[in-house]
C-alpha cells in the first residue's frame, strides 16, 4: 500500500495595532505592532500510518534543541520555550507545543502581556488551540 502524504502550509493569526493607513493594500497578517501571535502546522497523511506524526516529531526536536524544555504542562506530547528572537524584540515569551502531528506556537509580548503573566497565558492559549483543532 502506498501512502500519499499531503502537506499543509503553516497558518497563524496575529493581534495588534495597525499604525499606518488601513485603507492601503496590506499583506494578510501584517500588523505594525503585534502583541500576540498564534501559529499552527498540522501534517496529515492519506494512509493509516504515522509518517506525518513521525516527521512532525523529528522536525520539532531539531527546532527544540535551541530552546528550553517546557515541563509539567499536562497537555501535548512535548514543548519548549524559544530563546529571544531578534526579529521579534517585543516578544516576552514564545512557546511551541507538539501534540502528535500538530505543532502550535504562541508568542506574546508588549504591554498587553507582561513577563509576570506571559508564560501562563501562552500555556492557556496553546492548550485551547490544541484542544479545539479538528484532526
Amino acid at each position: 500500500m502506498t501512502t500519499r502524504v499531503t502537506k499543509a502550509p503553516r497558518r497563524g493569526c496575529a493581534w495588534g495595532e495597525i499604525l499606518s493607513d488601513p485603507r492601503k493594500v496590506r499583506i494578510a497578517g501584517l500588523i505594525d505592532d503585534v502583541h500576540a501571535f498564534v501559529g499552527w502546522e498540522l501534517k496529515r497523511s492519506d494512509g493509516d500510518d504515522d509518517d506525518e506524526t513521525e516527521l512532525q516529531r523529528e522536525e520539532f526536536r531539531e527546532d527544540a534543541a535551541e530552546g528550553t524544555r517546557a515541563k509539567g504542562r499536562g497537555f501535548g506530547d512535548e514543548a519548549y520555550w524559544s530563546p529571544p528572537d531578534d526579529n521579534n524584540p517585543t516578544a516576552q515569551c514564545h512557546l511551541y507545543v507538539r501534540d502528535s502531528n500538530l505543532v502550535v506556537d504562541v508568542a506574546l509580548g508588549g504591554d498587553e502581556h507582561p513577563v509576570s503573566t506571559c508564560k501562563s497565558e501562552a500555556e492557556k492559549i496553546a492548550r485551547a488551540a490544541i484542544t479545539d483543532m479538528p484532526r
